[in-house]
């Protein structure tokens, strides 16, 4: 018993944290990387998203959290801040490119880029501050 009422207890501070929006510390590397999988899965439906826009506008300018919110009203979006665990942050946006990024639980940024003309790009870097698509840099996730 005492243990079921450990592991709830574990559990409880687990999930408070994650709802906090703060990173989880873990040398689990199972949960680490099921926590990455949770933060790459809001990407691409954020890229979606801004996808949608851009098919009906023909530009991401204009693209923003209350764009965000009325197409995938799902994600929370953020404009200009960095990178926050269940949180999509929109980085750079100019007419033809789009700059997102969220950051893991296992405090491991992730960002995705798309170029109109070459595609959509995958990154492992908190792209705050980006001034192009080139900035979401790193290990290539998404592929």
């Amino acid at each position: 018993m005492r243990r079921l009422v450990r592991i709830g207890l574990v559990a409880s501070v687990l999930l408070a944290a994650c709802s906090t929006g703060e990173a989880t510390p873990t040398g689990d590397p199972t949960l680490a990387a099921s926590q990455d999988k949770a933060a790459q899965s809001h990407l691409p439906n954020a890229m979606a998203a801004a996808k949608t826009y851009f098919t009906d506008s023909s530009t991401y300018s204009g693209w923003s959290p209350s764009t965000g919110s009325s197409i995938e009203p799902s994600l929370t979006w953020r404009a200009d801040e960095p990178a926050t665990v269940d949180k999509v942050t929109i980085d750079f946006v100019d007419p033809t490119h789009i700059v997102m990024s969220t950051m893991s639980a296992s405090g491991t940024p992730f960002c995705i880029a798309d170029d109109a003309e070459v595609g959509t790009s995958y990154g492992t870097v908190d792209a705050h501050g980006a001034t192009a698509a080139s900035a979401c840099t790193g290990d290539a996730w998404g592929s």
